[in-house]
């Protein structure tokens, strides 16, 4: 279960924010595709499905006014303070938290984590207070503002930096989700790609070992199980198995496509009720 500082309710910048904002900001924070480094993807038919919201008022309203404390990129949201409104009553993560962290940081697709990157060097802050858009304005505001350690602090940037370290240099095609050159060497594990690629196999009967060999699909099979729950993974499957064949429906054959066509599936089988 993840809660919300009850703090948030007091902070500078969120009191003044107009309700319908303040709603919206809530539920990018609170959403089921949430993740603990506060990167996560979602289209925002689906966010204006499950808000209420209208997706033009999202997309051309909402989202402007709540920057910089959260951007939309490629249909991924970034919440660069997302940790410090879910912190433990002691003001750390908790340990569970630290993991989930550190988890979550690895299943960001490496095109999206190059676009975060590039606006933080811009200078849009990320780990400044909450209370203000800049430095400055942050430590003017900090009395009123959610106080966040510099324990915490520390992890969100090494954890960053570590992810930006580890990646390796693999060229994906993103519209593939293939990469294009040889695959070098890996040392860090995906525990969890068997489970999935086996329900792939018993669905469809898809299991190439390629897929063994690809980052995209083995971070594809890490976000399906933690994410989605093998159950779910099943379950949509299924469903694509039997509706294939319909107009509309997206083509789906490999964990990175189930991956990144989940949203698109739901809104297809929406449609079909």
């Amino acid at each position: 279960m993840r809660s919300v500082d009850t703090r948030f309710w007091k902070d500078s910048w969120v009191r003044k924010l107009n309700a319908l904002d303040r709603y919206a900001f809530l539920y990018f924070m609170t959403n089921t595709h949430t993740t603990w480094c506060g990167v996560y993807e979602l289209d925002l038919s689906m966010a204006a499905f499950e808000s209420g919201i209208d997706e033009r008022d999202l997309m051309n309203t909402i989202i402007p006014r709540l920057s910089p404390k959260l951007i939309y990129v490629d249909n991924w949201i970034y919440i660069p303070n997302w940790q410090r409104y879910h912190m433990s009553g002691s003001g750390n993560l908790s340990p569970q938290q630290q993991k989930g962290l550190v988890e979550a940081w690895k299943l960001v697709p490496s095109k999206i984590m190059a676009q975060i990157k590039a606006i933080e060097e811009k200078g849009i802050p990320s780990i400044e207070g909450i209370g203000g858009v800049s430095a400055s304005a942050s430590a003017s505001a900090s009395a009123s503002t959610i106080s966040e350690s510099d324990d915490s602090r520390g992890l969100a940037i090494k954890e960053k930096d570590m992810w930006y370290k580890n990646q390796e240099e693999d060229v994906v095609d993103y519209d593939s989700g293939e990469i294009v050159e040889p695959v070098k060497p890996r040392t860090r594990k995906y525990p969890n790609a068997p489970e999935i690629r086996k329900i792939f196999q018993e669905v469809l009967g898809k299991n190439p070992a390629s897929w063994n060999q690809h980052k995209t699909q083995l971070l594809a099979c890490e976000n399906l199980y933690t994410e989605r729950t093998p159950a779910k993974v099943r379950s949509a499957l299924l469903y694509y198995q039997a509706n294939r064949e319909e107009k509309y429906c997206p083509q789906i054959s490999s964990p990175y496509d189930l991956d990144s066509k989940w949203t698109k599936l739901g809104e297809f089988k929406l449609k079909q009720v």
